[in-house]
């Protein structure tokens, strides 16, 4: 659960979520989706790249990193994840949740057309995350007929 008073980043956040905490930031590269998720909610959004976070080292409760970790080579979410767990208070948490990669007919044609090139097996995106992290939980799940998601939460020691 996440708390009123808690700072919580959403890292890839496009267009944002709405959450029952006046202390969202979405952070994402996409300067139209932030727009847009300004102009809907006054929230805070900030233009910059999840592997150079402008945050303050240990300023974060909660860390959100939805649907991103396709977008990204291996290097890449290397650099996310060092990110993330800087900026993530000792005690905070990682929810992490991401689409996953499968033999299934209409998953290979959703990844044919999908712009994350770097699908992953759940083992694999869990053994990304760094050590400093505990997993709480795991958990798969279908969207109908189409893609098989990973939810992975953790805390920060």
């Amino acid at each position: 659960m996440i708390g009123p008073d808690e700072w919580v980043v959403d890292v890839g956040g496009g267009t944002g979520l709405r959450l029952a905490t006046n202390k969202y930031v979405c952070l994402d590269l996409e300067l139209p989706k932030l727009r847009r998720f300004r102009t809907a909610t006054g929230g805070l959004a900030v233009g910059a790249n999840a592997t150079q976070c402008p945050i303050r080292t240990g300023a974060v409760d909660t860390v959100l990193c939805l649907k991103v970790t396709h977008h990204l080579d291996d290097a890449a979410l290397a650099a996310v994840l060092a990110e993330i767990e800087r900026v993530t208070r000792s005690g905070g948490r990682l929810i992490l949740v991401d689409a996953l990669r499968s033999q299934r007919w209409i998953a290979r044609l959703l990844w044919a057309i999908d712009r994350g090139s770097h699908p992953r097996e759940a083992e694999t995106i869990g053994r990304a995350l760094p050590s400093s992290y505990s997993v709480a939980s795991t958990q798969t799940f279908r969207v109908g007929i189409f893609h098989e998601f990973v939810v992975y939460v953790a805390g920060r020691r």
